[in-house]
């Protein structure tokens, strides 16, 4: 375990149903054509229907993560796509919001989705959904997979060289 992000441990105050012990716990799901179509429908949609921007200039604070009316920032955009895919009925568990940094803007968050191919990346700077080790991100922490609540480290073994040339 680690420590939970400041915007996330705010959100979880004003909606603590969403940040419980997941009772239904699946290491991962299988990709299915069906499950892959869903996967690029929500990350397309998303990032084309929300208008990027920061905290700071729409709420006035450094972080408040919430969902997007529109506009928002990274966590937001993570935030929407993983309510819409539990919506469509894929299991909590294996949609975890994870923070990164990004050689190009620094600190960053994106939805990573657990599947039988891989840890799959949605993420608003990318139309693209790719294999988190395909990414050019170093990996910092990500939501418990059995506590929606709860922080957990992520060791990322890729040398620092190998993420920079990706």
């Amino acid at each position: 375990r680690t420590s939970i992000p400041i915007g996330h441990a705010k959100f979880c105050q004003t909606r603590p149903q969403e940040c419980t012990i997941n009772t239904n716990v699946k290491e991962f799901v299988h990709l299915t054509k069906s499950r892959w179509l869903d996967l690029l429908q929500v990350n397309a949609s998303f990032n084309a229907s929300i208008v990027p921007v920061t905290d700071k200039n729409l709420y006035g604070v450094a972080e408040f993560w919430t969902y997007p009316q529109g506009f928002g920032d990274c966590e937001d955009y993570a935030l929407a796509k993983r309510r819409e895919l539990i919506k469509r009925g894929w299991n909590p568990s294996v949609l975890l919001i994870t923070v990164l940094i990004s050689p190009k803007i620094g600190g960053h968050a994106v939805l990573m989705v657990r599947t039988d191919r891989g840890d799959l990346i949605l993420d608003n700077l990318a139309g693209l959904i790719k294999v988190w080790n395909k990414t050019p991100y170093e990996y910092i922490k990500r939501q418990s997979q059995f506590n929606a609540g709860q922080w957990v480290k992520i060791i990322d073994p890729r040398p620092q060289a190998l993420i920079a040339s990706l």
